[in-house]
């Protein structure tokens, strides 16, 4: 059960903030690559989420709930958002392929739909896992289609 405190994101905006706006939205700020972008990006322009316990003024925000998703991109208003939450362990979405596509398909959907209708700019982060490795070293050459395993999709 998520924990009640004043920066828990709810699908109405967030309990008992003081959010303000931010420059950046950094969605996913305790994972790998949230974490070296976290440390990169200035601290008094940068809102925070994590998918677990948010540090200081962290803020909590399930990437699967597309109302909170949406409230979160309303309420701190970012000129860019950087998208760094999926999962990115191949045995996992080998093994959890639902839970995996409304992670890695679902939530970066109704992410880039929010940033666009707020004008804002989406900044994702893939990895060479959409690729099984049958195209060889190019797959980006015309007419590719990946063999995607990190979707959800076997």
């Amino acid at each position: 059960m998520p924990r009640e405190g004043p920066n828990q994101l709810t699908s109405k905006g967030y309990r008992n903030s003081r959010m303000r706006r931010a420059l950046f939205l950094l969605i996913g700020a305790d994972g790998l690559v949230g974490r070296h972008l976290s440390a990169a990006l200035p601290a008094g322009d940068t809102a925070r989420t994590y998918h677990h316990e948010p540090p200081g003024d962290g803020l909590r925000l399930d990437i699967t709930d597309a109302d909170a998703v949406r409230a979160a991109i309303t309420d701190v208003r970012p000129r860019v958002v950087f998208l760094a939450a999926a999962v990115a362990y191949v045995e996992r979405c080998e093994r959890e392929l639902e839970a995996t596509r409304r992670v890695n398909v679902e939530a970066p959907r109704v992410t880039a739909e929010s940033t666009a209708a707020s004008d804002a700019l989406l900044v994702v982060f893939s990895s060479e896992y959409v690729f099984d490795g049958t195209a060889g070293r190019s797959p980006e050459r015309a007419g590719f289609r990946p063999n995607r395993l990190a979707d959800g999709r076997p």
